[in-house]
């Protein structure tokens, strides 16, 4: 998650839109400010859903996920966030503050006319609809956050759980110039393709596509480079959601453990309801199954429809 300092070359540019396309239903947001290439499935007309990638994957993580959502009567989006999509690459570390990343959904809500909508998000996604949720609960007809915590239940999980900080240790050393950078290119992605070893061949060709590009593997590092400060610090001190919220947690999460997934009940203050998955990190991978059930059950709950 983070920022690109340089234009990518065009050839780059076209190899990204034809990735694109042999997505299917990819189309682009203008938001005014960015255009972000986004994969929509189902009909316009039906209950919207946006759904937020995480590190280091993109909107193609959530394919299955659409595809049975559109089965069930939901219009879904799935955006490529900041930097992910060619053209949304600001250069500046503070361009992938949160506020800013949570600012990109609004714009994109709007751009498309969704007045309100369901909420999805994993990893760093679920860290941006954490926020988004907090500052516009308005916009928001439920929230689903998958692996990570509210982001004040992870801020006390990290400075006083010894376990949680060294759990995070990555995330400091993501902040370092340069050495986090090589680490992860080296050997044709070797480093990065570890982290991806739930994924299938066909998802880890994707992502990999994406971060061969130029700069990219930098950008995305931004993301810990903008927020870790102020997402461990009194400046993420948000207060609790009021939205129907489903909270989503693997068991077996190296990343995210026990003490921050236990503290998040205490920082939703509408309807509420957790499952602690039997996986790890990569819930949508490791057990599609489980999540997709409890996620359609939580969105059918909260259709507009059926509250009016």
């Amino acid at each position: 998650m983070l920022l690109l300092q340089t234009i990518l070359a065009p050839a780059l540019w076209a190899s990204g839109q034809e990735a694109a396309a042999e997505q299917g239903d990819m189309i682009t947001i203008n938001t005014g400010t960015y255009t972000f290439n986004a994969v929509e499935r189902g009909d316009p007309f039906d209950e919207p859903v946006i759904l937020l990638h995480g590190f280091p994957e993109t909107s193609y993580m959530w394919r299955r996920m659409q595809d049975l959502l559109a089965d069930n009567g939901y219009y879904t989006l799935a955006p490529d966030q900041r930097w992910y999509s060619p053209g949304a690459r600001p250069s500046a570390v503070r361009d992938y503050d949160i506020a800013a990343l949570a600012g990109d959904v609004i714009a994109i809500a709007d751009s498309r006319g969704l007045e309100s909508f369901h909420l999805i998000g994993h990893d760093w996604g679920s860290a941006v609809a954490w926020y988004v949720a907090w500052q516009h609960p308005e916009r928001i007809r439920c929230l689903t956050a998958m692996s990570v915590p509210h982001l004040e239940a992870f801020r006390i999980a990290l400075t006083t759980d010894p376990l949680q900080y060294e759990a995070s240790r990555y995330m400091r050393l993501f902040r370092w110039p340069v050495l986090p950078e090589i680490f992860l290119r080296s050997r044709n992605l070797k480093n990065m393709r570890a982290i991806w070893e739930e994924s299938t061949d066909d998802e880890v060709a994707r992502y990999v596509e994406v971060f061969r590009g130029r700069g990219a593997v930098r950008a995305a590092l931004n993301w810990y480079r903008a927020n870790y400060r102020s997402l461990t610090g009194s400046a993420v001190a948000l207060c609790p959601v009021r939205v129907p919220t489903l909270f989503l947690w693997g068991n077996g999460d190296p990343a995210i453990l026990r003490s921050g997934a236990e503290l998040n009940k205490d920082y939703v203050s509408r309807s509420y309801s957790e499952h602690f998955i039997d996986a790890g990190q990569w819930l949508v991978q490791e057990a599609f199954p489980e999540v997709s059930a409890r996620i359609l059950g939580h969105l059918d709950r909260w259709r507009l429809s059926r509250r009016e």
